[in-house]
């Protein structure tokens, strides 16, 4: 298993320390004393596990082998699930142009809660660049916000218009059906020779998945899902689970990254 580098009970790795430096000018303990007071506020909202263990302050993007195959972004970028955007607002310290940037999530509540946790003098221009689409992908409309200001977009006007979309610890807490059904509008909402990258809980041998889980894939299934929308190729990576717990976590699934290109035509 991989794990965080701990600090004061913090999970700070460099790819996170990096990105709160270079972003927002922040220093660890900067860092540290604005995340507690966002931990606060976010479990008022839901208490997910990322956030009560603080890995909102990961870019998990940092961790997929395929990233750089799709650098230097040459399009708009689709951050699904985004939560606080910690792996969007990564991507500028790659090169990423924050207007071409795209967070996306079911409610404002984690949104908002990312711009209070990255803002600061610093970033304030780069901040009141980036979009976020705000409900669900499977509506006709969403709410599009930037700099404040926010209207009601349908959902068609984003039909072949992202270079790359990305799904961060989504699929395995969607349905098969959902699983399929979310898989079919990235197909949809991507250009020609897009790109669709990700990561997913995992398993070898078919078993089911845990409680806290809808769906676990196989290499073979998830693979299946997304040649069958029409994605080719598909490249799948198996790699070991980050996990917080070490030696307590007697879970043994991993993660599969992926990365899967939309034909030309």
């Amino acid at each position: 298993m991989a794990y965080y580098q701990l600090m004061d009970g913090f999970p700070l790795t460099d790819a996170g320390i990096s990105l709160f430096s270079e972003y927002s000018k922040m220093d660890i303990g900067q860092v540290i004393q604005r995340a507690q007071h966002i931990q606060k506020k976010a479990l008022q909202i839901h208490h997910y596990r990322f956030i009560e263990f603080f890995r909102f302050l990961h870019p998990r993007i940092s961790s997929n082998p395929f990233l750089n195959s799709m650098l230097p972004l040459k399009g708009p970028f689709l951050d699904i699930g985004c939560a606080f955007g910690t792996d969007l607002r990564y991507l500028t310290t790659k090169g990423a142009k924050p207007e071409n940037l795209y967070g996306h999530d079911i409610h404002d509540g984690f949104i908002s809660l990312g711009r209070e946790l990255f803002y600061s003098n610093y970033s304030r221009t780069m901040e009141n660049k980036l979009h976020f689409l705000i409900g669900s992908l499977t509506d006709s409309q969403l709410i599009h916000v930037q700099n404040g200001n926010s209207a009601k977009v349908p959902l068609n006007s984003f039909y072949s218009f992202f270079y790359a979309c990305h799904a961060g610890s989504v699929l395995h807490l969607l349905s098969l059906n959902e699983n399929q059904g979310l898989v079919q509008k990235i197909f949809e909402i991507l250009q020609p020779n897009g790109y669709f990258i990700g990561r997913t809980a995992g398993t070898l041998d078919s078993s089911p998945p845990p409680s806290t889980l809808k769906t676990i894939h196989t290499p073979d299934s998830l693979k299946s899902i997304l040649k069958n929308i029409g994605f080719n190729p598909v490249k799948i990576s198996i790699d070991d689970r980050e996990t917080l717990k070490k030696k307590t976590d007697t879970t043994t699934y991993p993660t599969l990254h992926f990365i899967a290109q939309k034909p030309a035509s």
